[in-house]
């Protein structure tokens, strides 16, 4: 590539350059990656910059680190409520490479604001010398080393790569160490993690505001996250999928100021006691794979009932089956009344919680009996029987009973013939909300939602299976879509 001319431009044009160059100055807030061919050309860019010029090298190299990401997510996958996560232990991330910048230049190591890391059995370029520099760099931070360096002669493969991916563990810490400055975490985990070298270490984190957790082709224990945790004082936001059941007799998470938490996979007497230790507390995203019981489900939320402004509960179905076929024919799951939610402005959640599959009838007035005064937003997903008097009741009581309330939205799964008459009859529900300054709108949700772009840039470049057929007068571009796993600015914002 030529950069003839480039040298001589003024500083303030080549940043704005380096700018559109850089995933992470572009999309503030999304996980940055490498599993897209846009990013490694514009990452390539960058680095060409580098080596062109001492001037240019100046100017981009600060940019060229804002983010380092292993890359090898999942790029496609059929979601069932079977775990088929995809592993890519086999590739090269250059990990060892990237941590010997660290501990040799400091200056780009306070420039890193954002990482994605992924176990790799791979670990190249780790010599002696190399890593007798780890070593003396871990100690510096007060961390753990592992208990072998060096590789003893084997003849048994699975111990070489136990020893790699023990090294690669470690480097994986001593990244996250070496980066004062991080802001954003994404980390693909196994299930042995590697926080456990943080326990015990000087390491402090205080600009680390978003951490991502994902399980790789084994489930980690949430605990497992607490030396990373204690770290950073100033947590906002926790996502964490793929938890697996957590051993007993754990200490509590440090989440006291977490402000947003994305779970899925703990039980709900689990989940209450990582939110017990929760203060602050205002949005809560709950994924499942199975239907428990409401009277758990309440005392799992009890802790922060009282200062959630936005919940999202969602039982993952199943791409595989029919929906109906999954449906309890017991009402144990029906959620009571939300009126004790005092500050809870958005609420999503299946219509399995509110209705169950025989016994009670959509025609009670039930789904005005459930929502607290303070709500502002209701989305109602996986609807697969009609609701539509129900809705008529909620217009005609919104004005007095839910002041503040101004979006009603559907979601409907397993639309077939036979409810026709329900799809039409929307037209004359959107009218009575419009009435009463609702807006309704309504659409078609995945059957196979996946789950991992909840995380934002938690999917890159990825196909996903689903099935959907069309929803008759559904709005414009809302044919395949479930807030719960897709943004919405409408109800993701308060």
């Amino acid at each position: 590539m030529e950069y003839k001319g480039l040298p001589n431009l003024p500083n303030e044009v080549l940043d704005r350059i380096c700018y559109y160059l850089c995933f992470h100055c572009q999309n503030p807030g999304i996980f940055p990656n490498s599993d897209t061919k846009e990013n490694r050309a514009d990452k390539a860019a960058l680095a060409g910059l580098c080596r062109a010029s001492k001037r240019l090298n100046a100017v981009a190299q600060p940019t060229l680190f804002h983010y380092y990401a292993a890359g090898n997510l999942p790029r496609k996958v059929n979601t069932d409520l079977g775990r088929t996560r995809q592993f890519f232990g086999e590739e090269d991330d250059k990990l060892p490479l990237f941590v010997r910048t660290l501990v040799s230049r400091p200056d780009l190591a306070a420039c890193i604001t954002a990482l994605q890391l992924q176990t790799s059995n791979v670990v190249t370029g780790c010599t002696p010398e190399i890593l007798h520099r780890f070593t003396q760099a871990s100690k510096a931070l007060g961390l753990a080393t592992p208990t072998s360096l060096y590789p003893e002669p084997t003849k048994y493969r699975n111990l070489v790569t136990r020893h790699r991916r023990n090294i690669h563990r470690w480097l994986q810490a001593l990244s996250i160490a070496l980066t004062p400055r991080l802001e954003m975490l994404l980390h693909v985990l196994e299930d042995v993690t590697p926080y456990d070298y943080l326990e015990d270490s000087d390491v402090e984190l205080p600009a680390l505001k978003t951490v991502a957790l994902r399980g790789a082709h084994a489930d980690y224990d949430l605990h497992d996250a607490g030396p990373l945790i204690s770290a950073a004082p100033n947590l906002d936001t926790l996502y964490a999928l793929d938890c697996g059941h957590p051993v007993e007799d754990r200490s509590f998470l440090a989440l006291g100021g977490v402000r947003k938490i994305v779970l899925e996979g703990l039980q709900p007497i689990d989940m209450a006691e990582v939110l017990s230790g929760c203060h602050s507390l205002q949005d809560l995203e709950y994924y499942l794979s199975y239907l428990p019981d409401s009277n758990l489900m309440m005392m799992a939320l009890a802790p922060v009932m009282g200062d959630l402004r936005r919940l999202c509960l969602s039982r993952l179905p199943s791409l595989a089956k029919n929906y109906h076929s999954m449906l309890p024919d017991d009402d144990g799951i029906l959620m009571p009344s939300f009126h004790s939610f005092r500050n809870l402005e958005v609420l999503i959640i299946d219509q399995v919680f509110v209705y169950s599959k025989h016994s009670a009838p959509t025609a009670t007035g039930r789904l005005t009996g459930l929502l607290p005064p303070s709500i502002r937003s209701v989305h109602l997903t996986y609807v697969h029987k009609s609701i539509n008097a129900d809705l008529l009741r909620l217009a005609a009581a919104a004005p007095s009973s839910f002041p503040n309330l101004r979006s009603v939205k559907i979601g409907f799964v397993d639309v077939t013939p036979d409810r026709a008459t329900e799809m039409e009859e929307l037209l004359m529900v959107e009218a009575a909300f419009t009435e009463s300054g609702v807006r309704l709108t309504w659409g078609e949700d995945f059957t196979g939602p996946y789950l991992y772009k909840v995380i934002p840039g938690g999917a890159p470049g990825m196909s996903i299976a689903h099935v959907n057929t069309t929803v008759p007068g559904g709005e414009p571009g809302t044919t395949v879509v479930h807030v719960p796993a897709v943004a919405d600015s409408v109800h993701s914002s308060y």
